[in-house]
């Protein structure tokens, strides 16, 4: 098939050929010079319309040239034909109307392809990467082991590391006391606080606890040492000092005194809290706050004299509060 610009303006260029024979279909036919040749665009109809006579080149080869007008579209396909009294149907030359030029060898005739791609480039919304950023990514992938990296390398360095294996008794071991801060502690809001029966192991007898003595109660820290601000040690010491301060929650008297909490008909009242103070203010807590057993009975050690004692419980007023009582 020819390829034939669009518009084409040299007539030697819309030339396409043609092989005659006679009508045995083999032997050239030699006398057709002037024959009028037809052609078809695009699957039309033969037409003489668009094409010019035959010119003779020797041993049945001939050639005829399409008009300007004919390939003046691009995409147009002209087939073309010859038949006269003395040949037999030939088929001529196809040829493709085309965007390029076939015949510039440099470019095909596509002007200003390189200002096209080069005007997309530059106008693109487009930032060059910072040569700083990428010479510091290149810097960490240089550390990179080679690719892909090996089990020994991997290895090697999970090996080189300054790592101890946890000993599994030692974990055992603290996971048998932290098991039991669930029955030592107890929800008070969006606080902790000691269950009474932990309270209740506290050292009587006038001794007050010292922070070792609630560590080693707990089995917590080994040592008082500085615990950090806000820790379980932290708020241990400041619980230890301010029992301490009031001699105790059973008090530090040398006289056992019990204490029956009960209702205006008589019926023990259970989880009253229950402290005493030498001033009826409460300001001089000398112990508690303790809470009332099921029988409504609560245990203090006191020296004798007089005393307030100050209750409370949800949903019940005590009258009078404090009540005064008197130990000897």
């Amino acid at each position: 098939m020819k390829l034939i610009k669009a518009n084409e303006s040299a007539a030697s260029r819309r030339r396409v050929f043609f092989h005659l024979v006679d009508p045995d279909g083999v032997t050239p036919e030699t006398g057709e010079a002037g024959g009028q040749p037809q052609m078809s665009s695009d699957g039309g109809g033969w037409t003489d319309t668009g094409i010019g006579t035959l010119s003779a080149v020797g041993n049945g080869r001939y050639y005829a040239e399409l008009t300007q007008s004919a390939v003046e579209t691009a995409g147009t396909s002209i087939e073309t034909r010859y038949k006269s009294a003395n040949t037999a149907e030939c088929p001529g030359e196809s040829a493709q109307v085309v965007a390029f030029d076939p015949n510039d060898a440099a470019a095909l005739g596509l002007s200003r392809i390189d200002q096209t791609v080069g005007s997309r480039l530059a106008s693109a919304d487009y930032t060059a990467p910072a040569n700083a950023d990428v010479a510091a990514v290149k810097a960490k992938t240089d550390n990179l082991p080679a690719d892909p990296a090996s089990n020994t390398q991997v290895n090697t360095r999970l090996a080189a590391a300054d790592y101890t294996a946890p000993a599994n008794a030692d974990v055992a071991a603290v996971k048998a006391v932290t098991d039991k801060v669930d029955t030592a502690m107890e929800a008070d809001g969006a606080v902790y606080r000691l269950t009474e029966n932990a309270l209740e192991q506290a050292p009587a007898g006038g001794s007050a606890l010292t922070p070792q003595q609630v560590r080693d109660a707990l089995m917590l820290a080994p040592s008082p040492g500085a615990p950090a601000e806000g820790s379980v040690d932290d708020e241990l010491d400041d619980l230890a000092a301010a029992v301490a301060s009031i001699g105790g929650l059973t008090g530090s008297g040398a006289l056992d005194v019990t204490v029956t909490i009960t209702d205006n008909l008589g019926t023990p009242l259970d989880g009253a809290a229950v402290w005493i103070s030498t001033d009826q203010a409460g300001n001089n807590v000398v112990a508690g706050t303790k809470y009332t057993t099921a029988v409504g009975q609560v245990a203090f050690k006191l020296d004798a004299g007089a005393y307030w004692c100050h209750r409370q419980l949800a949903g019940y007023e005590f009258d009078p509060n404090p009540a005064a009582i008197a130990v000897s």
